[in-house]
C-alpha cells in the first residue's frame, strides 16, 4: 500500500470519527444545553411575573395592615368587654398624676346608648354599653381642671356626662363631682353587653 493511500485512509478515518463526534455527542449535547437554557429562561420569566404580582399586592397588603391597626386602636378605645378594672386603674392614675390625693370613685349602674334620639348617621351607636363612674375630687380650681384634662387624654374613649363644682367651706378645697362615661362595644346582632361592674367597689385617695 502506497503512502498516499495510507494518508487518504487516515484522513477518511479522522473525518469519520470527527463526524461521529459532532453528530453523536456535540450536536445532542448542544440541543440539551439549549433546552436547559430555555427551561432556565422560563423559570426566570415565572419568577419575574411572580415578583410583579407581589409588587402589585404590596400596596394592598400595606393598606390592609393599616386598616387592621386602626381596628385594633378602635378596639382599645371601645373594647368588646367592660374591662372595668383597667378603666378604674387608668382613671385613678390620671387623677393621682395631677397631685390630687383626696378623691373618690364610685361605680354607677350600667346603661346603654338609647337610639331613639340619635341622628340617622350615628344609629350604629345604638345599644353601645356605657361604663359609668362618679368621680368626686376635693381640690383647688387648677387641680380640678388638670384632672379633667387627664381624663380627656385616657386611651379609653370617655365622655364627661356631668360636671358640678360646689363652693369650698371656710379655708377648705372645692368639691367637684364628675360623672365619667366609658364605652363598650355591644354585638348588634346579639344586643347583649357583658356586665361592666355588677357590684364594683369604689376607689379613692385619702379622705
Amino acid at each position: 500500500m502506497t503512502p498516499l493511500r495510507v494518508n487518504i485512509i487516515t484522513i477518511v478515518i479522522v473525518l469519520a470519527l470527527l463526524g461521529g463526534f459532532l453528530f453523536g455527542l456535540l450536536f445532542p449535547g448542544m440541543n440539551a444545553l439549549h433546552e436547559q437554557q430555555a427551561a432556565v429562561d422560563e423559570k426566570l420569566s415565572e419568577i419575574a411575573r411572580q415578583q410583579r404580582e407581589v409588587g402589585e399586592v404590596g400596596p394592598a397588603y400595606e393598606a390592609l395592615t393599616a386598616v387592621e391597626k386602626s381596628v385594633l386602636a378602635v378596639k382599645r378605645r371601645v373594647p368588646c368587654t367592660p374591662e372595668f378594672g383597667d378603666f378604674l386603674n387608668d382613671l385613678t392614675r390620671a387623677v393621682e398624676n395631677t397631685g390630687v390625693k383626696n378623691y373618690q370613685i364610685q361605680p354607677l349602674p350600667d346603661r346603654r346608648v338609647d337610639g331613639e334620639n340619635l341622628p340617622e348617621a350615628v344609629q350604629l351607636a345604638k345599644g353601645t354599653g356605657i361604663v359609668a363612674v362618679q368621680l368626686t375630687v376635693h381640690a383647688d380650681f387648677e387641680s380640678i381642671f388638670n384632672v379633667l384634662a387627664r381624663i380627656d387624654d385616657l386611651q379609653r374613649l370617655v365622655h364627661i356626662e356631668k360636671f358640678k363644682v360646689e363652693p369650698a367651706s371656710a379655708g377648705g378645697p372645692l368639691r367637684a363631682q364628675i360623672e365619667v362615661h366609658a364605652y363598650q362595644f355591644c354585638n348588634p346582632a346579639m344586643q347583649v353587653c357583658d356586665h361592666a361592674h355588677p357590684n364594683g367597689p369604689a376607689a379613692g385617695g385619702a379622705a
